[in-house]
């Protein structure tokens, strides 16, 4: 199962060798990102579930699958390395975060080895990864930078005084917990346009707003992907028609479109019309035809890991910039 090019490297590379040492969780949560990417989910690690700006929690892994084009799976993964787990407070506390966001599956994964916190949480509907599978996983290496190696290329002083790319980075990820739209694809687009002017301008950071720029086409590849699933079976106009609005507006269909520009209109002080000028005047046009044709759609999913394995390969490849 766990047999291809991530986990087939030699044990110098295992995380541990790497310096990966800052806490057995943070450990713990790489096995198990690399296990999930080796069963075919795209992974995000460590996002922050976020309300009206305020931190509720984190998600330690995040899970997505496309299985079929109308089927998604979403799953938020928890993840307690420690002497004293909590197990049965942490299956309460997944299911809750699955209820809230309305995801498919939840997991936590613990140290505890005790069948009956197993049973508790089949019960209830959790996965639950227990100490002996945790075992298993340990010998798993890998090629990838870690979260925290990512970071560190994104954290130095020049933050202080250009953009903030390792809170552009959370921001995107948070958004990703709860906005797979076209608001947050907007969001995505604005910020892959930021990455890419400061990439040619600023060589010293390159390495880092490279692996940026990959991360955020991923996180832009899995929105769209997550959106066009409620258009697989509608015919090519109206998806396209829905794709210009969904790029220019952040929501599809007259009702929803009017309510969001009287929206900025009162917002901007500007008048309805001009709102509706300017953002007829956004070109869309490429983005309509290549998320359109479904040949591209299909490949979404494979394009995003790519994209989000690119971004966190050792030997980085520079080659799409």
């Amino acid at each position: 199962m766990l047999a291809n090019r991530r986990s087939r490297r030699p044990p110098q590379n295992s995380l541990i060798s790497r310096g990966i040492n800052n806490g057995y969780n943070d450990v713990m949560e790489e096995q198990l990102r690399l296990y999930f990417l080796d069963l075919g989910y795209y992974v995000i690690r460590g996002s922050k579930l976020r309300f009206q700006g305020v931190e509720v929690t984190d998600i330690d892994l995040w899970l997505y699958h496309r299985s079929n084009p109308i089927s998604r799976e979403r799953i938020n993964v928890d993840i307690k390395n420690k002497a004293k787990p909590a197990a049965v407070e942490r299956i309460i506390v997944a299911k809750g975060i699955m209820d809230i966001l309305d995801y498919d599956r939840c997991i936590v994964a613990t140290t505890d080895k005790r069948d009956e916190v197993i049973e508790f949480g089949e019960k209830r509907g959790v996965t639950v990864l227990n100490g002996n599978f945790l075992n298993k996983i340990k010998s798993l290496t890998s090629h990838r930078l870690s979260e925290e190696k990512l970071n560190s290329l994104l954290k130095d002083e020049f933050t202080r005084f250009t953009t903030n790319w390792y809170q552009k980075n959370e921001s995107a990820k948070s958004r990703i917990l709860e906005a797979l739209d076209f608001i947050g694809a907007n969001h995505l687009l604005i910020d892959i346009k930021e990455i890419l002017i400061h990439l040619h301008s600023t060589p010293l950071k390159r390495e880092g707003l490279t692996r940026l720029l990959y991360l955020f086409v991923s996180y832009l590849l899995i929105t769209v992907d997550f959106i066009l699933k409620n258009m697989a079976f509608i015919e090519a106009t109206a998806k396209n028609k829905n794709l210009e609005d969904g790029f220019r507006y952040g929501v599809t269909g007259n009702t929803k479109i009017k309510i969001r520009v009287e929206q900025m209109a009162l917002v901007s002080s500007r008048s309805i019309q001009s709102i509706i000028t300017a953002a007829e005047a956004i070109p869309v046009d490429i983005l309509r035809d290549f998320f359109g044709k479904n040949d591209n759609a299909k490949n979404l999913f494979k394009l995003a890991k790519d994209f989000e394995n690119s971004a966190y390969w050792v030997s980085l490849s520079t080659g799409c910039v």
